[in-house]
């Protein structure tokens, strides 16, 4: 638990927003934190730098559909 989740119930953990900045449109988003997590933990499996600048460059929606898919 770290400060930003400290003192909350679990509900309220899992609902916490983050804003994440789109690399297409350069626009600054709002994520929830499983969609954010979910986007995270395929980046960091991704070995391969040009797989990861592939998945760097997708616009967020893609990049969050494609990470539940590979989730799966």
């Amino acid at each position: 638990e770290n400060t930003y989740t400290k003192g909350l119930n679990e509900k309220q953990r899992n609902t916490r927003i983050k804003k994440i900045k789109d690399p297409k449109t350069k626009k600054t988003m709002r994520v929830d934190m499983f969609t954010a997590s979910a986007i995270t933990q395929v980046y960091d499996a991704v070995k391969k730098t040009s797989h990861k600048s592939k998945f760097e460059s997708l616009p967020l929606d893609k990049m969050a559909q494609l990470s539940f898919k590979m989730m799966k």
